[in-house]
C-alpha cells in the first residue's frame, strides 16, 4: 500500500477506476481502548520510541536495523531490514516495532515520505507473519484515533484495518474505526476508508452495501468535503451503479475548476452507461480537452459495453 493521496489523484488523472485497496460513525469501543491501554502501559509510544539508542539484547539484527540502532539508520538501510524480518517475531519484537509505529517523531535522517514508505512497509511484514498478531488491531487503531499522529499515517493505518478485516476475529471493532473515518469529511482517510467499506461489503455481509452507498452518494453531493474524498465517493457511486448520481457527474464534468474532479465523473459516466449518460459522453468528445480526451474515450467504451 502507498501513499493515498498520490494514488487516488493520479488515478483520477488517467481515467480509470480507482483502486480498490482496502478500506463512519462509532466511538472506539471501550474494550479495545482498555486493551491497547494494557498493551502499551509502561511504555512511551511517542518521541522517545524513535529516539531510543539501545534495543533489548534479544532483539534480531533486523529489527535493530529497522529501528536505526544499527547501520547508518538511513532510508535504504531500514527498507532492506524490513524484507529480512522474520515470519514469527515474538511479542517482545512485536511490542518495540509498535513502540516505532506510534512513535511520531521523524528521525532527522529520513524524509517525511521515507519516514511514510518505512512504517507502511512495516505494516505489511507485520500482517503477513505466520500466525496474525492479534494485537496489530489495537495499534493500528491507536495510529488512526491519535489526532496529533500525521494525517498519511491516520490514512495508512485506515488501508491496513481493511486488509486486516479478512484475518482476524475482532471484526466489530475494525469496523466502527472504517465508518468513523468515513465520516472524518473534512479529511483525505474519509475517502480511504469509503474505499474499503465498499470491497469489504462485497464479501462480508455484515457490512451493508446499501449503507456504502448511502455514504458513497452523500459524500459525493457534500460540496464541502476533502476534495480527494469527493473524487473517490463519485467514482465509488458509479462502481457500485447509483444511477442518481448520473445528473451531478455530468453537472461536475462540464463545471468543476478540479480536472481530477472532472476526470473522476466522466469515468463515473462510463461506469453508469445508459442511453443519456452515453449521449453526453459522445457529445462532450467534441468538446473535450486533450486532457479530458482520452478519459472521454475510454467512459464511451465502457458506457458502450454495459449497453450490450
Amino acid at each position: 500500500m502507498k501513499r493515498p493521496l498520490l494514488l487516488l489523484a493520479l488515478f483520477a488523472l488517467l481515467s480509470v477506476s480507482i483502486g480498490m485497496l482496502v478500506w463512519h460513525c462509532l466511538p472506539w469501543s471501550a474494550t479495545l481502548q482498555r486493551t491497547a491501554q494494557a498493551l502499551f502501559s509502561g511504555r512511551k509510544g511517542d518521541a522517545d520510541g524513535a529516539k531510543a539508542s539501545t534495543a533489548p539484547k534479544s532483539v534480531d539484527q533486523a529489527v535493530s536495523l529497522v529501528l536505526g540502532h544499527e547501520g547508518d539508520g538511513g532510508y535504504e538501510s531500514r527498507w532492506n531490514a524490513i524484507s529480512k524480518l522474520s515470519k514469527t517475531l515474538s511479542l517482545e519484537q512485536r511490542e518495540i516495532l509498535y513502540d516505532f509505529l506510534l512513535s511520531k517523531e521523524k528521525p532527522e535522517n529520513l524524509s517525511a515520505e521515507n519516514f511514510y514508505e518505512i512504517k507502511n512497509d512495516l505494516l505489511n511484514q507485520l500482517r503477513e507473519q505466520a500466525s496474525p498478531p492479534p494485537e496489530l488491531t489495537g495499534v493500528l487503531t491507536a495510529m488512526y484515533q491519535d489526532k496529533d499522529q500525521d494525517p498519511v499515517i491516520r490514512d495508512y493505518a485506515i488501508q491496513h484495518l481493511s486488509c486486516w478485516y479478512s484475518v482476524v476475529g475482532d471484526k466489530k471493532a475494525i469496523s466502527q474505526n472504517l465508518w468513523q473515518a468515513a465520516g472524518e469529511r473534512g479529511e483525505s482517510l474519509s475517502g480511504t476508508a469509503l474505499l474499503g467499506l465498499q470491497k469489504l461489503s462485497a464479501s462480508s455481509p455484515e457490512i451493508d452495501s446499501k449503507q456504502v452507498a448511502a455514504a458513497a452518494l452523500s459524500l459525493a453531493q457534500d460540496t464541502k468535503v476533502n476534495p480527494l474524498t469527493r473524487i473517490t465517493a463519485v467514482q465509488v457511486c458509479g462502481q457500485m451503479g447509483l444511477k442518481q448520481v448520473s445528473s451531478l457527474a455530468r453537472n461536475l464534468a462540464d463545471t468543476s475548476d478540479s480536472l481530477p474532479l472532472r476526470l473522476s465523473a466522466l469515468a463515473t459516466l462510463g461506469d453508469l452507461g445508459g442511453n443519456e449518460n452515453l449521449r453526453y459522453l459522445e457529445k462532450r468528445l467534441t468538446s473535450a480537452s486533450n486532457l479530458e480526451l482520452t478519459a472521454v474515450s475510454s467512459a464511451i467504451q465502457r458506457a458502450r459495453k454495459r449497453m450490450q
